[in-house]
């Protein structure tokens, strides 16, 4: 659902001039599940939230960073508040076998208010823009005073093919 949200939030492709929008909307029909049932509301019968909720919490936040996956993943910005938004987005690349930062890079950004942007298309990573299926990406938007606007990690895999660290207690 979060991708969903995403894509319509963005509203074009990269192939678009900056300005130019396309979305047919998003809508969330599926608030809560009918008793006795459980399958994908967001709230359940105490109106208590489920996953669904905070993952379209996240979607629908002011500002967002989100990765559009294909032959390339584009880093993308969207800014739906009122105000124009500059700060520094931090991207790493992380290996979960070994649990570290494999490499990174930090960029400054300049996000206008109602504007969704590329911010970097991520071919300084790896070998031309070639990264392994176990590694994940992480961005992070941060503002002059250091307050985290946004985050985002996308996984290359599916969440059942990556060796998660063991759990300390």
């Amino acid at each position: 659902i979060l991708d969903s949200v995403e894509r319509c939030r963005r509203g074009r492709t990269r192939e678009m001039a900056p300005g130019e929008f396309v979305s047919n909307g998003h809508m969330i029909w599926k608030l809560n599940d009918t008793w006795p049932s459980i399958y994908c509301g967001a709230v359940d019968y105490y109106l208590l939230p489920n996953m669904t909720y905070y993952a379209l919490r996240l979607a629908y936040a002011p500002v967002i960073l989100s990765f559009e996956p294909g032959d390339r993943i584009p880093l993308w910005a969207v800014n739906d508040s009122a105000a124009a938004i500059s700060g520094e987005v931090r991207v790493r690349v992380y290996d979960m076998a070994e649990e570290r930062e494999v490499e990174g890079f930090t960029q400054e950004l300049t996000l206008p208010a109602g504007q969704s942007v590329v911010v970097s298309d991520l071919r300084r990573l790896g070998q031309g823009g070639q990264l392994r299926r176990r590694y994940l990406l992480a961005a992070e938007l941060r503002d002059g005073a250091g307050t985290v606007l946004s985050r985002r990690v996308h996984l290359l895999n599916p969440e059942r093919l990556y060796d998660f660290p063991r759990a300390v207690v």
